[in-house]
């Protein structure tokens, strides 16, 4: 009476009014779920990536103000060094001063004792050759004469 297409429509009806009723609306709310999930996801990342450039600008500030500080630093640095060097030199002028002041007085400390002892050595000499010459020639009162003379005028 009924032919297989007749209950090939009537089992696909039935199949299709099921679904409709229950795996339809499951299908429905994974969908609606996956979209809201998708939506909330798109308002994080949009989030984020406004929190992303805040940072960003954040680092940038940031790394031009030590940027600045760095150039502070060197040029503070800069100056620093300069002056240690003017007062290095300064100093070590000085010290080379007193030095050779020191130096050129000990030189001529050494040339007066050298003269003085070259002095005392030529009256020595003269001395000791005028007494041999004399010694012969004279009596002992007149060579103590002639010696404390020579003595008194001074060589």
């Amino acid at each position: 009476m009924f032919d297989e297409k007749f209950w090939l429509t009537i089992s696909f009806v039935i199949f299709a009014i099921l679904m409709a009723k229950y795996v339809l609306p499951l299908i429905i709310k994974m969908i609606d779920d996956s979209s809201k999930k998708i939506a909330d996801d798109v308002v994080a990342a949009k989030n984020l990536k406004n929190q992303a450039e805040e940072l960003f600008l954040e680092a940038k500030k940031h790394h031009q103000e030590t940027i600045q500080h760095c150039k502070k630093l060197a040029d503070d640095a800069e100056g620093e060094v300069k002056k240690l060097i003017s007062q290095s030199q300064a100093s070590l002028d000085h010290d080379l001063k007193i030095k050779l002041d020191a130096a050129v007085m000990r030189i001529k400390n050494q040339e007066e004792n050298i003269i003085r002892d070259l002095k005392t050595k030529i009256v020595e000499d003269a001395l000791a050759a005028v007494k041999n010459d004399l010694a012969g020639n004279l009596d002992q009162q007149q060579n103590n004469k002639l010696v404390d003379s020579k003595i008194a005028s001074g060589f």
